[in-house]
């Protein structure tokens, strides 16, 4: 019964997970600050948890957080199109910012 129990939780949080997609990102640096748009699409119902990773070389993985953002990331994000966020890439002391690699992800929220 037990192992039942967790192969239930896991297909459980594994469902939650893929039930929200981001879509239709796109970006635009000028002067350091790094402008990211995006929809975000899922269940109208909840708010989203949404992160920023950056890989400072085009090779490596995305292993870097950017915590320094602002605009639509973070917690208690809501659907929609058009999302925004600003990233001034001088404030994590970037190189090169023109030659990073970024992703998004989103993960549901749940109520405590």
């Amino acid at each position: 019964m037990r192992k039942i129990t967790i192969v239930f939780y896991i297909l459980l949080i594994a469902s939650a997970v893929s039930a929200q997609k981001i879509t239709h990102v796109r970006s635009s640096l000028k002067n350091g600050v790094m402008k990211i748009k995006y929809d975000l699409k899922g269940d109208k119902q909840k708010k989203y948890h949404v992160q920023l990773f950056i890989a400072e070389n085009l090779s490596s993985e995305y292993s870097k957080e950017i915590l320094t953002a602002d605009g639509d990331i973070g917690t208690d994000i809501k659907l929609g199109k058009d999302k925004e966020i600003h990233w001034d890439t001088k404030k994590d002391h970037l190189a090169e910012p023109e030659k990073i690699k970024f992703k998004l992800e989103a993960r549901m929220m749940f109520a405590h």
